[in-house]
């Protein structure tokens, strides 16, 4: 069932992290993308359980796309099944690998409903990612604005441990803290997620009573930090409805992940660490960096 693995040897290739919620019978999972460049694309989905593994009796989906088509890929009809949490990768490739595909600017949307709700979330595309000689020198740091928790509505946090090298095996762990609005914070209980798995973080379950206490005091809001070297991920977080399960709005943990690309802040965790208060770091930061390296390449600095 890892033989869908070798796709990630391909010399030329991109790729879109996503998640797939079909909690209910009427929950639907989609995700859209458009070929962009003057080639044909191979576009191959990828599903995988929250341990990283292929579905049972899941076939990868597989198409050619035409230079300007536009693919929808259902997960809930491709899997066959209304009750399944995990994650996707939409990999990207030339048809024909002599041809060059240009990657810069390439996105994906993903989309959630159900007959009372729906969002969208929009990717980039990883070229490369936590690749062996490369990842042990970057740095995660997420943070989480939107942290809610009341009545009706609760937050999940979805982080996925992907890579683009066809023998990654590394299981990576966190530790969470939550914060509420007068700054008090709360430590969470270390979370594993196993390699090509997803960590579905929901906050009530890790900081318990306790936890719920603490956003209590700030009428139910705070938001949610962690750092972790070693690895870099994509990350998610969603506002769910308690009793229908469905997810209510969605978008992107902070940093976005376009910082992901800059080998600076990979390097520098407390470059990405100021970017959801210091107006315009990340500007700041790009800016520095074409100063220090004009006229050279940063990889030979």
């Amino acid at each position: 069932m890892n033989d869908w693995k070798k796709i990630l040897d391909s010399k030329q290739k991109c790729v879109f992290n996503s998640y797939i919620h079909l909690k209910k019978p009427d929950h639907r999972t989609s995700f859209s993308y458009v070929n962009e460049n003057p080639i044909r694309e191979i576009v191959t989905a990828i599903f995988l359980d929250s341990n990283g593994n292929i579905p049972e009796n899941y076939e990868p989906f597989t198409c050619e796309l035409d230079p300007g088509e536009v693919i929808k890929i259902d997960a809930g009809a491709l899997l066959k099944r209304d009750n399944f949490v995990g994650s996707s990768m939409l990999i990207i490739r030339p048809a024909d690998q002599n041809e060059t595909m240009i990657i810069k600017n390439k996105d994906s949307v993903s989309s959630w409903s159900s007959p009372q709700t729906s969002c969208e979330i929009g990717t980039a595309a990883f070229p490369s990612l936590n690749m062996k000689g490369v990842k042990e020198n970057q740095s995660y740091y997420m943070f989480c604005s939107g942290v809610t928790s009341d009545e009706k509505k609760k937050t999940q946090i979805v982080v996925f441990n992907h890579s683009t090298d066809s023998g990654y095996e590394d299981e990576v762990e966190f530790s969470p803290k939550l914060q509420n609005l007068k700054g008090k914070s709360l430590i969470g209980k270390n979370l594993k997620v196993k390699p090509f798995g997803v960590m579905i973080l929901d906050s009530d379950e890790v900081f318990g009573e306790e936890g719920r206490n603490l956003l209590a005091e700030t009428s139910g809001r705070g938001s949610l930090t962690m750092f972790h070297r070693g690895h870099i991920f994509s990350s998610f977080f969603f506002h769910v409805d308690r009793e229908t399960e469905n997810l209510i709005c969605g978008s992107h943990t902070q940093p976005p992940m376009g910082v992901f690309m800059n080998p600076v802040a990979l390097q520098h965790y407390w470059l990405t660490s100021i970017a959801p208060t210091v107006p315009f770091s990340s500007q700041i930061v790009s800016l520095l960096r074409k100063i220090k390296y004009y006229g050279k390449s940063p990889d030979n600095s």
